[in-house]
């Protein structure tokens, strides 16, 4: 041991150094409980990006016995997603669903050719709504 430095038991840590460790260990069991969802979202948004460069919205694609349109499979990969990434930077199941479920309803909308913006109002209204519900609900 080196002269003028003594060795502090653990009981005697200054408690604010152990609270910050503390607070460093929670986030990251948060982080870690949510890092398989951001794989995930970037998994399907690479997906994405395939399917946006590669199929037109109206092509059948076949699966055996069952052909679904592309522009379905689009919306699926969109909402998981968008689902992941947003759960992952938001750190919010609920938050992550919303904002997932906001875009496939939104492309959906587009997709049938109801552009006004009073749609889009109503859509945000909607999902404003939403999640103020839960909140209160807590």
């Amino acid at each position: 041991m080196r002269q003028g430095v003594a060795r502090v038991p653990c009981s005697l840590v200054d408690t604010r150094e152990q609270g910050k460790i503390y607070a460093k260990l929670f986030l990251m069991r948060k982080i870690r409980k949510f890092l398989p969802l951001l794989f995930l979202g970037l998994s399907l948004l690479g997906i994405l990006v395939f399917l946006i460069i590669n199929f037109p919205p109206n092509f059948y694609m076949n699966f055996g016995i069952l052909k679904i349109n592309s522009f379905y499979i689009f919306l699926i990969s969109l909402f998981v997603s968008g689902f992941g990434i947003f759960s992952f930077i938001l750190r919010n199941f609920r938050r992550g669903f919303f904002i997932g479920l906001f875009s496939v309803v939104f492309f959906y909308l587009r997709y049938l050719n109801l552009t006004h913006i009073f749609f889009l109002i109503m859509l945000l209204i909607i999902f404003v709504c939403l999640e103020l519900f839960f909140i209160h609900k807590k």
